[in-house]
């Protein structure tokens, strides 16, 4: 299924709160597949203030104020090899990081 998913600034702000508290920095997924790994390693999470003046802007993104960035180690070289060729298109953390859904239609 296909979801349009919206976040004001601070839930994202409390999402990677409480991703880093509860310890869950390591769990990644490809694509959103639910195959959770915990053999990446975590190296920045930040949340964009000023997006004139971030260095995501240095990695050539230009992203909202309220975006959360990470930046990870992929210890998997097959993994790495399938970013490297282009294969994966998605990587992204993995959690639970909302208890629940409004439907704002």
């Amino acid at each position: 299924n296909i979801f349009h998913v919206y976040f004001t600034t601070e839930t994202v702000k409390k999402i990677s709160e409480k991703f880093l508290r509860e310890n869950k920095h390591n769990n990644t997924d490809v694509n959103h597949d639910d195959d959770v790994t915990v053999n990446n390693t975590l190296l920045e999470s930040w949340i964009i203030e000023d997006p004139e003046h971030d260095k995501s802007g240095m990695y050539g993104y230009k992203l909202p104020k309220g975006t959360w960035m990470v930046s990870y180690k992929i210890n998997d070289d097959a993994t790495w090899q399938r970013i490297k060729n282009g294969e994966i298109k998605g990587f992204s953390v993995a959690g639970n990081f909302i208890e629940k859904a409004v439907n704002k239609l």
